[in-house]
């Protein structure tokens, strides 16, 4: 028997020291592993003596510590923290199992079966008015639960949708995860997806995206609030270089698509985290006087002839970003298109680590990653003790770094030969002479006659055919034709191309959606309104009334913010309404003609352009945003409806 006295002071608990007692009983006085915390020792030679067969098990279990904690760390972060509500909390799961059970076992089909014997036509009302009201109230009791459900359930995409690992309950995550596994069983009940559709109309909140705040500023007003911040010195951008002095950007970022969207940026070819945008300024009269000066940034590239370069740019303002007066100079402009690159585009939302900013000013290169150093040093002085010329923008331009650093997004700087930045130099040129400078700074509208450059003077309209585009050949071959006499016609014939189109900047000038494919898929209808909000003309015709139910009708209007419902279906005289158009459109549309055509109500007066006797509105154009909306109900494609459609195109003349 081992006495007391005979066992080493500190022998481990429950395991013991694995290297002269580990099969005695457990004792009090413990030494742990000072690196794992888990191995017990008798003592500190033992520990040193065992190190060496410990060392790895012991590195294995401190990292899995670590990756422990900092998973715990991510996840308690997230929204409505998953380990108090969210999916597995024991309560509410609990709570949920057993009522569920116990709505089952109250519910017995044998009685059922037996009332369907006995019922008699008297009964038939009762019986509809209470299916009516469970059925409102299982809708009621879901959306409850989980408001995202049934517009998922609706708008929920064919295929595999991209399952979350996790979720808290009543989130969209939630939502998308519970449709994957009941979505077959709706698509079996007929038309019971369209009935849910119908419900959820009252439930429509307006759509608040990107292009639109709450308030309805339109994106460029919401851009221009974003915060100057001058920086400390806290963080530099580094300097790029390419294996050659010749390397061409293009050929190591390539045109590669990213993110949810797919849209197309410039991404490194050996790191998919880090995009690429051109730079450049411009000044006339540079040193002379009364010089003017212009910036341009080339953010994402042109794909074709359907997709034009996402490009922002603008005149240099004569106050800089802290209200200092300034004159313009080239170097000034060059550094406010940097600038630029990192304010008008949140790079770390689209999933990128590192933008490259890639320039031909050797001023804003050499600046940016080495003389700015020394600067901050010196207080803002030079060498020669003389102030740092344009200090104002070299400080906000650090603090747009310094926001980046913390957003976890690294700033490189890569000087190119001039002819390689050439599309960023001619938009900066061009821009110069596009009016007075502003006076006080701003982030820059989105120009789109200088993004346009690359289609000089030529009329475009995207017409989306997402469902039935051999129809809308057959039928408007003659509405066809007379678009393409007077405008290029692009086309987006899947949801793909549809999304490519819409995302770029600046937006289409002209949307043209002929079938309901649009409005079929929630997230192209989504990009449609952000449009609409930024300027662009989005009419609704063709075959679009053809092919939509009242839910989706309803929906889709609500999502934009207005009233309109869809009305009857028949064939009735209409007539332009008086004061609809200007005197110049008057003379080319016809008063009065017959059509066939899906009505709509809640049209204000002053937006109805044709409408029957009895006030049924078939045509109606408003405005929206910054754009204009129209709606042509016409399911035949009259004459008089085509010179409608060709007129809200803006291409009648």
């Amino acid at each position: 028997m081992v006495r007391l006295a005979d066992i080493p002071f500190g022998l481990a608990a429950v395991s013991g020291c694995p290297v002269c007692y580990p099969n005695l009983r457990p004792q009090t006085q413990l030494l742990l592993c000072s690196g794992c915390k888990v191995v017990h020792y008798c003592g500190a030679d033992h520990q040193k003596k065992h190190r060496p067969r410990h060392k790895a098990a012991c590195t294995s279990i401190i990292a899995s510590q670590a990756k422990l904690e900092k998973e715990e760390a991510t996840l308690r972060a997230r929204p409505g923290n998953i380990f108090e509500n969210g999916v597995g909390e024991s309560r509410n799961a609990m709570t949920f199992s057993s009522g569920g059970l116990s709505l089952t076992m109250s519910t017995t089909s044998t009685t059922a079966q037996k009332k369907v014997r006995t019922i008699t036509v008297s009964d038939v009302p009762d019986i509809s008015e209470s299916l009516k009201d469970q059925y409102q109230a299982l809708f009621r009791m879901v959306h409850k639960k989980n408001p995202h459900f049934w517009e998922a359930l609706v708008d929920a995409p064919e295929g595999t949708p991209s399952l979350p690992s996790e979720y808290s309950r009543g989130s969209v995550e939630e939502a998308i995860l519970a449709v994957y596994q009941c979505k077959k069983a709706w698509e079996e009940s007929y038309d019971a997806i369209i009935m849910i559709e119908s419900e959820i109309v009252e439930l429509t909140e307006v759509y608040e995206g990107p292009a639109a705040s709450s308030d309805g500023a339109n994106i460029e007003e919401v851009v221009a609030t974003l915060d100057r911040r001058r920086g400390s010195g806290r963080a530099f951008p580094s300097k790029f270089g390419a294996s050659t002095t010749n390397t061409c950007p293009e050929d190591l970022f390539p045109p590669s698509r990213t993110g949810q969207d797919q849209v197309y940026h410039f991404v490194h070819r050996n790191n998919p985290k880090k995009a690429l945008a051109y730079a450049d300024g411009a000044c006339s009269g540079n040193g002379q006087q009364n010089p003017q000066a212009a910036w341009a940034a080339v953010l994402r590239p042109p794909i074709g002839d359907n997709i034009r370069p996402c490009m922002v740019s603008g005149l240099l303002e004569l106050k800089g970003p802290f209200g200092d007066e300034s004159v313009a100079t080239s170097n000034r402009a060059e550094l406010r298109a940097a600038i630029a690159v990192l304010r008008r585009n949140d790079w770390r939302a689209d999933g990128f680590t590192s933008i490259n900013i890639a320039t031909d000013s050797s001023y804003l290169v050499d600046g940016a990653t080495a003389w700015v150093r020394s600067w901050v040093r010196n207080g803002w002085k030079t060498r020669t003790g003389d102030p740092v010329k344009n200090q104002d923008l070299w400080e906000l331009f650090l603090g747009e770094v310094e926001e980046c650093k913390e957003t976890g997004l690294e700033v490189e700087l890569w000087k190119i030969p001039r002819e390689m930045n050439e599309l960023a130099d001619t938009v900066a040129k061009e821009t110069i002479h596009k009016g007075a400078a502003p006076t006080d700074f701003e982030n820059g509208q989105l120009d789109s006659s200088a993004a346009s450059a690359r289609f000089p003077g030529e009329p475009r309209v995207l017409c989306l055919c997402l469902e039935y585009e051999s129809m809308f050949n057959d039928i408007y071959a003659s509405l066809i034709s007379k678009i393409t006499a007077k405008a290029k016609m692009d086309r987006a014939t899947t949801q793909q191309a549809a999304l490519d189109m819409l995302t770029q900047d600046p937006p289409p000038s002209v949307i043209f959606v002929t079938d309901a494919g649009a409005a079929h898929l929630m997230k192209v209808w989504e990009r449609v309104i952000d449009c609409l909000r930024r300027g662009s003309t989005v009419v609704l015709a063709a075959s679009f009334s053809s092919f939509v139910n009242e839910g989706r009708f309803n929906r889709c209007f609500g999502k934009i913010g207005l009233p309109w419902k869809r009305g009857d279906y028949y064939r009735t005289t209409v007539s332009l309404r008086p004061g609809a158009v200007d005197d110049r459109l008057k003379t080319q549309l016809v008063p009065t003609y017959s059509q066939k055509a899906l009505y709509v109500q809640g049209v204000a007066r002053s937006d109805v352009w044709y409408a029957g006797e009895r006030g049924e509105v078939a045509v109606a154009f408003t405005k929206v945003g910054n754009g204009m909306l129209g709606y042509v109900g016409d399911v035949n494609g009259e004459d008089g409806s085509e010179a409608v459609v060709i007129a809200m195109l803006g291409l009648l003349n």
